[in-house]
């Protein structure tokens, strides 16, 4: 199991994003990053204005697409990873 599964995430509040077409552009001003989500990534995005495990990203995920809870978790997990890694994410206090 990844380390990540039980910890909370949500967006990092220092990044800068907006919403074109149905897809996310973000920009991380301190380090003068720019990132861009597909639609899918767009709506993971926006489920963590609020805080969110890997599981509950999944159960919103599987709800809006035609997914496996299997593959979506699959796949989710290494994007929050690469969020994390990206400091487009913030960790919650446990």
């Amino acid at each position: 199991m990844s380390k990540i599964a039980e910890k909370k995430f949500s967006r990092n509040p220092d990044i800068i994003d907006s919403e074109i077409d149905d897809e996310i552009v973000m920009m991380d001003v301190e380090r003068g990053n720019y990132f861009g989500l597909n639609v899918v990534g767009s709506s993971i995005w926006q489920s963590l204005e609020e805080l969110q495990t890997v599981e509950s990203l999944v159960d919103i995920i599987i709800e809006e697409y035609d997914v496996s809870r299997e593959k979506c978790k699959k796949d989710i997990t290494p994007f929050i990873e690469q969020m994390l890694k990206s400091k487009l994410l913030v960790e919650a206090d446990s």
